[in-house]
């Protein structure tokens, strides 16, 4: 991935033809990061997620280890990006 800052403060990023990640996807990510702090939308993930675990401590579901194994991963990211880019997020 490559990424450059042409003359009109736009942020240009290069990516691999085989990558998963398109236009589309870069627009919602900056949409969903526009207008909510990764802290909140973390936060907001694990709250889910305990009330889910609450709610269906009776029987979970036979792939409960990959649902698991999601929230982990995106709640990470999550929060590596705040702390690791505290002053990108201007949420307006």
């Amino acid at each position: 991935m490559e990424t450059t800052e042409n003359q009109e403060r736009c942020l240009v990023v290069k990516l691999a033809s085989s990558s998963p990640v398109n236009e589309e996807m870069v627009l919602h990510l900056h949409t969903l990061l526009r207008f909510h702090r990764p802290t909140i939308l973390y936060h907001t993930l694990l709250e889910l997620y305990q009330r889910y675990v609450i709610n269906e401590h009776d029987a979970l579901p036979i792939n409960f280890d990959d649902i698991a194994a999601t929230v982990y991963v995106l709640s990470e990211f999550l929060k590596d990006l705040e702390d690791e880019y505290p002053s990108t997020f201007q949420v307006t």
